[in-house]
């Protein structure tokens, strides 16, 4: 017993090395995948992302669902040791984690890496860039104009929401990377479609400023059409996100595209109660008789939502309290549809 305690490790550094040393060279590249994302990646990742994470070659640049490891549950640490990675089911599914903060202490620091010779290393640009393949990679399976079964692909949404934040923490876009997106962003391949179906940015992160602006300068059209809302600036005008409008007009954006439901960004903002908006689209050159959407203008959209000032706001821009459109005809019968006296009078009054 003595013989065997004068030869256990002396701290967890070298416990960690020796069991990196002994990985099997089967698994080499699965571990090296596993602790980048670990690392860098913006969400706990459940146990069937992982398995679709493992399912990607980056060199080959594809994902083949056929290579996701079978019973990974049981399985998951017959490719990393548990002295790294552990499975955590208490929030109600399979969280992948490492199993000690020192894990991820070890695994980046460049000390306890000399300790671990020959093995592989792990950097902030190396894992962010890796991630940022690998999810563009995974996006690209997506090649039919008919509707994915996303659930059926575990990773599909972290993939096209994260990898645009990935790509922005890189000093520089390489050329792989800068191919790859390349082939998200052609309009007239359903990749794209289906990446617009996927972020769903006309509706969970019309708040996120800063997505928003990584997404603009990894390439993405400013004006693209997509989702209920038509065009991003159409998505922001109608949760009133200020500070995404203006920077969207900043970067292109056309402010009478037409395209989605509300057919408008000012009819979008009228129907929803934006009064800042509207006077900012307006301020910007809106059309204030542009006919499109379900309500056919902005005046017929202010009367179905009832808000006096923003009725009188558009009146004041021009707006013609006799076009024809829409599902109501016209703003009076909009306005008389909803029950509004006081913007029945409005109308009638202008």
């Amino acid at each position: 017993i003595q013989k065997a305690l004068t030869r256990l490790p002396k701290d967890l550094d070298t416990i960690y090395s020796e069991t990196l040393q002994n990985i099997d060279d089967a698994n080499y590249d699965s571990v090296h995948h596993i602790f980048m994302w670990l690392l860098y990646a913006y969400e706990p990742l459940t146990l069937d992302e992982v398995a679709d994470i493992l399912a990607i070659d980056v060199e080959k640049e594809k994902f083949d669902p056929e290579y996701r490891p079978l019973e990974l549950q049981h399985g998951l640490h017959n490719i990393v040791d548990s002295t790294f990675v552990v499975i955590d089911s208490t929030r109600g599914e399979n969280v992948v984690q490492f199993a000690h903060i020192s894990v991820q202490e070890f695994l980046v620091s460049e000390h306890s890496w000399a300790k671990a010779k020959n093995l592989f290393r792990l950097n902030k640009e190396l894992g962010h860039e890796t991630i940022a393949q690998s999810c563009i990679i995974y996006l690209l399976q997506f090649d039919s104009w008919e509707m994915p079964r996303f659930e059926l692909y575990p990773l599909a949404y972290y993939a096209a929401v994260y990898w645009a934040i990935h790509c922005n923490e890189l000093p520089s876009v390489g050329y792989k990377i800068a191919r790859l997106r390349k082939l998200v962003f052609q309009e007239e391949n359903p990749q794209y479609l289906n990446w617009l179906r996927l972020y769903r940015i006309d509706e969970d992160f019309y708040k996120q400023a800063e997505i928003v602006e990584c997404l603009l300068q990894a390439g993405a059209d400013v004006n693209a059409q997509g989702g209920i809302y038509g065009t991003a600036l159409q998505a922001g005008a109608a949760k009133g996100n200020k500070e995404i409008v203006e920077y969207l007009m900043h970067m292109g954006a056309d402010v009478n595209a037409q395209g989605g439901d509300y057919g408008t960004a000012l009819q979008a903002a009228t129907v929803n109660d934006k009064k800042e908006i509207v006077g900012y689209l307006l301020q910007a050159g809106a059309n204030v008789n542009a006919q499109g959407g379900i309500y056919g203008a902005a005046l017929q959209a202010g009367a179905v939502n009832g808000k006096k000032e923003i009725v009188e706001c558009l009146l004041q821009a021009g707006a013609n309290v006799n076009a024809q459109g829409g599902i109501y005809g016209a703003a009076l019968q909009a306005g008389a549809a909803k029950g509004n006296k006081e913007i029945v009078e409005c109308l009638l009054q202008a």
